[in-house]
């Protein structure tokens, strides 16, 4: 889309950058008027979740009202597309 938009990550206990483990991933996106520091900053269990499954965790961001799809009329709401292709 062109501009950056923010995205929280949460990684199990264990995960090492360096190392060639790979991990599965779960992608987390909120509801209207959310953002992606509504997982981190409220204690939903993410953190939990992610240790007991050995997962990352990504909590997107998907603006105040984007619903996460790409507007057929403004090329600066493509959500979708950032989720699957940009953020993945």
């Amino acid at each position: 889309m062109g501009k950056d938009i923010p995205a929280s990550v949460i990684l199990p206990t264990g995960y090492d950058a360096g190392a060639t483990n790979r991990w599965p991933v779960v992608y987390v996106l909120h509801g209207a008027g959310g953002s992606h520091r509504r997982y981190i900053d409220a204690d939903l269990g993410y953190t939990r979740f992610a240790d007991r499954v050995g997962a990352i965790v990504v909590c997107a961001d998907g603006g105040k009202t984007s619903w996460w799809f790409d507007s057929p009329i403004d090329p600066s709401c493509r959500y979708e597309t950032h989720v699957a292709k940009e953020l993945a």
